[in-house]
């Protein structure tokens, strides 16, 4: 053995999956890269994130799949001074034109009436799917097809009329 170099039990300090680590050199490298890593992913997580603003969380425009254009709107929120409360469904949508969905609610034990909705959708997000940022104005019968609530979430349009 020369002045250079390591006895053999202190050469073969680490098993590292099956490949040993000859000198006590490689073990220095191995810890300093190591240490880089843990570095990197500390600072990494540790960065001030920014917080989410509104504006980040507004749908983009584009992205809706209808929308209703604001002559539209105001043709149908217009219309809707002529409904009352206690209106029959068919008077409504005559006044109002046909809806964007209608739908009967039953019990699940014996299927009996519930209610009917009628929605207008003025803004869509999704073809298929609900979505929280659907602009809707909805209408809500009673078992004897009599207007019992009527709601908006529309901007400009907000209503929430009735006992439910």
């Amino acid at each position: 053995m020369t002045a250079g170099q390591a006895p053999l039990e202190s050469s073969r300090i680490f098993n590292n999956g099956g490949h040993m680590l000859r000198t006590q050199h490689e073990l220095l490298q191995l810890t300093i890269i190591s240490f880089l890593i843990m570095f990197a992913c500390c600072t990494q997580s540790s960065q001030k994130k920014e917080p989410i603003s509104e504006t980040h969380m507004q749908v983009p425009e584009k992205l809706w799949y209808f929308e209703m254009d604001s002559v539209q709107i105001e043709n149908l929120f217009g219309s809707l001074k002529a409904v009352s409360l206690g209106d029959t469904a068919s008077h409504v949508i005559a006044i109002l034109g046909p809806p964007t969905s209608d739908q009967v609610s039953t019990r699940k034990e014996n299927n009996e009436f519930l209610n009917r909705t009628v929605d207008y959708y003025v803004r869509r997000r999704d073809k298929e799917l609900v979505n929280l940022n659907d602009q809707i104005l909805t209408l809500v019968f009673d078992v004897t097809n009599r207007l019992i609530k009527i709601e908006s979430n529309v901007p400009g349009h907000i209503l929430d009329v009735g006992p439910l």
